[in-house]
């Protein structure tokens, strides 16, 4: 549960980055997936 509520946390503050960052943020996430892929 400690950690469901920690990812949930995360998802919180990243839904809150986007809304600030606005696309921009959309393309840096789609860039880290392009990232995480090769590694």
């Amino acid at each position: 549960n400690l950690t469901k509520n920690k990812e949930h946390v995360l998802v919180k503050a990243r839904n809150i980055d986007y809304n600030l960052v606005g696309v921009q943020g959309t393309s840096y996430d789609s860039i880290s997936a392009s990232n995480t892929n090769l590694q």
